[in-house]
C-alpha cells in the first residue's frame, strides 16, 4: 500500500468513527434510562400491591443497583397519582 491509500483508509475510519460514535453513545443512554425507568415502574408496582389496604400516600427512594430515584404515590381530590423519578426524568400514571 502507498502512503496515499493508508491516510485514505485512516481518513475513512476516522469519519466512520465520528459519525457512529455519537449515535452509539446516545443509544446506550436511551437504553440504560428505558432499564431504570422499567425496574422503577416494576418497585411501584409492587409498592402499591402491598399497600393496596393501607395508606395511599407514600414516598420511596430507589437505590439499587437496577436503578437510583424516588417513587411517589399521592391522592389529590380522591384520585390518585404515581410518579417514578429517574435520572431527573419523571413519569407519571393517574386514576381514571
Amino acid at each position: 500500500m502507498t502512503l496515499a491509500e493508508s491516510l485514505l483508509a485512516l481518513t475513512a475510519l476516522f469519519i466512520a468513527a465520528g459519525v457512529l460514535l455519537p449515535f452509539s453513545l446516545k443509544l446506550m443512554e436511551g437504553t440504560s434510562w428505558r432499564w431504570e425507568q422499567q425496574e422503577g415502574m416494576r418497585k411501584l408496582y409492587e409498592e402499591a400491591e402491598s399497600r393496596i389496604f393501607l395508606d395511599a400516600s407514600f414516598s420511596y427512594e430507589l437505590d439499587g443497583p437496577a436503578a437510583r430515584g424516588k417513587l411517589v404515590w399521592e391522592e389529590e381530590g380522591g384520585r390518585a397519582k404515581a410518579c417514578v423519578f429517574i435520572q431527573g426524568k419523571k413519569r407519571c400514571v393517574e386514576e381514571q
